[in-house]
């Protein structure tokens, strides 16, 4: 969306100051067609109070959440409260990796890396989801944190490049108590436990007597703010450097000041004589096709560049707006499919790492990548679902199982085996050192590696 020239916002915002909630949630729903504002809710006292006036004003929001597969039990079920007590629906916006178990033995990404585990679950899903709307609506008040100091009733958001509607912004915790209290809205129990600010589970303790109202979220860390409003938005500055995340293909993504990821792969001006290829590694989710494609990859980088094409990563920065119907999930494998062949054809050793369900596209992608003289090389990462079930420390398959969770592939969505793949690994019965090393031995067989014989450490455990 374009700025608006900021003298008008600014007078905008100047005439809503001091208004209700209510009244300024009306001005912006008569601004804007139906269906371009959106409200986004993470369920805090704030945003409950936002939908009751809403509801009670008669005002249509459309309401969205951010889920990142780690909230509270008693936020989940606040959810439903919302809805049955109002009569809407919050729809459910995520990233992939919100539905995806972290590997058996692998630290989990918000006690590693927590600045790029908000990118990923939550930046990154609100800028896909805001390109839909002219304004969203937030549930800030200035006094809660100093980069939300400054933040006006309606003001130019820098950082997704939208309108940003603040209708609580003059308030203060006493004015949302009161509210709650006049109105008995709905609320998280937790905060009668201590819990101020609600965040995700691992990342949220409740906070004592006296403490800042968000000591309690990412403790021990300097980390205040989840990314959504850490840079304030203002209507005197409006940027013209920010911008949507380039898709990248990456090894592993480092967060810098900006979206953009950052490749840590080997370096493609480093040029290979024995030319590129595609390693497709396809199987169910937690198989152990990204804890492989990472094992290979320095026996691979001795001889030529590599690059790892994740499923989550790619789905996170290439193909962010695409749901999970067939015809999204065909798209996504095709645009992996589409960036790894480039990537061979530079002299790169493009390996894939995604779940990619059906044979047809997963064999049109081969065949486009022969055409072009690209080897493929397909390797069916197989383990049963039982086992999978065992290791998902997330229950995603025991409430696919069970009924609780649709379009799951392999449970509640179809995923069709290779019918003759190039290596057949079996992670329930094998050690990732031995899948990879069949995969080496098939590669030196078709004459796509040189390198140690096979038997040699030559394989880093992952």
């Amino acid at each position: 969306m374009t700025a608006p020239p900021r003298e008008e916002l600014a007078r905008w915002a100047e005439a809503l100051e001091g208004k209700t909630p209510a009244e300024i949630l009306a001005a912006v729903a008569a601004e804007y067609p139906p269906g371009r504002v959106g409200f986004a809710t993470g369920f805090g006292a704030e945003g409950c109070v936002l939908v009751d006036v809403a509801a009670r004003a008669g005002i249509p929001l459309d309401v969205f959440t951010i889920d990142t597969g780690t909230l509270f039990p008693e936020t989940y079920a606040l959810w439903n409260r919302l809805e049955a007590r109002y009569g809407i629906t919050i729809r459910r916006v995520a990233s992939s990796a919100a539905d995806a178990p972290v590997p058996e033995g692998a630290p989990a990404p918000w006690e590693t890396d927590p600045d790029h585990c908000c990118e990923v679950r939550k930046v990154l899903p609100l800028r896909a989801e805001l390109g839909r709307f002219d304004a969203w609506v937030t549930a800030i008040r200035r006094d809660q944190t100093p980069d939300r100091a400054n933040a006006a009733v309606v003001e130019w958001d820098e950082k997704f490049q939208l309108v940003k509607v603040n209708p609580l912004a003059a308030w203060s915790s006493r004015d949302v108590e009161e509210h709650v209290r006049a109105h008995d809205v709905p609320t998280n129990p937790l905060h009668a436990q201590g819990y101020r600010s609600i965040g995700c589970a691992p990342c949220t303790t409740p906070v004592g007597a006296g403490e800042d109202p968000r000591a309690g979220r990412w403790r021990g860390r300097t980390k205040t703010e989840c990314g959504l409003h850490a840079r304030p938005a203002t209507v005197l500055r409006i940027a013209s450097e920010t911008a949507t995340p380039t898709p990248t293909s990456t090894s592993t993504p480092t967060p810098t000041s900006t979206s953009t990821p950052t490749s840590t792969s080997t370096p493609t001006s480093l040029a290979s004589p024995l030319g590129g290829y595609i390693l497709w590694l396809t199987g169910l989710s937690g198989a152990g096709k990204s804890t492989l494609s990472h094992a290979l990859r320095d026996t691979l980088a001795a001889e030529r560049p590599v690059e790892i094409l994740d499923g989550d990563e790619v789905r996170t920065y290439l193909s962010a707006g695409l749901g999970f119907s067939k015809e999204d999930r065909d798209t996504n494998v095709r645009r992996i499919g589409f960036v790894a062949r480039l990537l061979a054809r530079t002299g790169a050793a493009a390996v894939t790492a995604a779940i990619s369900p059906y044979a047809a596209t997963r064999e049109e992608v081969r065949s486009l990548a022969e055409r072009d003289g690209v080897p493929f090389v397909e390797v069916f990462v197989s383990a049963p679902v039982a086992t999978l079930a065992e290791r998902d420390v997330k229950g995603l398959y025991r409430k696919a199982l069970a009924g609780e969770l649709t379009r799951f592939t392999g449970v509640s969505d179809p995923y069709e085996p290779p019918a003759r793949p190039d290596v057949v690994v079996r992670t329930d019965v094998e050690t990732v050192e031995e899948s990879a090393r069949r995969i080496l031995d098939h590669l030196r067989g078709r004459g796509l590696l040189r390198g140690a014989a096979a038997g040699t450490a030559e394989v880093a455990a992952s």
